[in-house]
């Protein structure tokens, strides 16, 4: 898989610091929820210890079509109101 310079320069950022490529390909492998964006591109979610603490938080991985490249990465705080909004239930 490949990584977008997008990605690496939004890791300098402090509160993407810590994302990995690890992280992202395990998201990507195995999601909780995907949807499919209008551009064609991919939202992909799944729990992941973003900071060591021992606490998931949900990283969104946003894919090409393909899946096979990352555009961005970061985590959705928002993502447990959508589903909850949307009737369904967070692992």
């Amino acid at each position: 898989m490949r990584f977008s310079p997008h990605f690496y320069k939004n890791r300098e950022r402090k509160d993407r610091a810590t994302i990995t490529e690890e992280m992202c390909l395990a998201v990507v492998n195995d999601p909780v929820h995907t949807e499919v964006q209008d551009n064609g591109r991919i939202r992909h979610w799944a729990p992941v210890d973003l900071f060591g603490d021992g606490q998931l938080r949900y990283l969104r991985v946003v894919t090409s079509s393909t899946r096979n490249f990352v555009f961005t990465a970061f985590a959705d705080d928002g993502f447990r109101r959508k589903m909850r909004r949307a009737g369904r239930t967070t692992p």
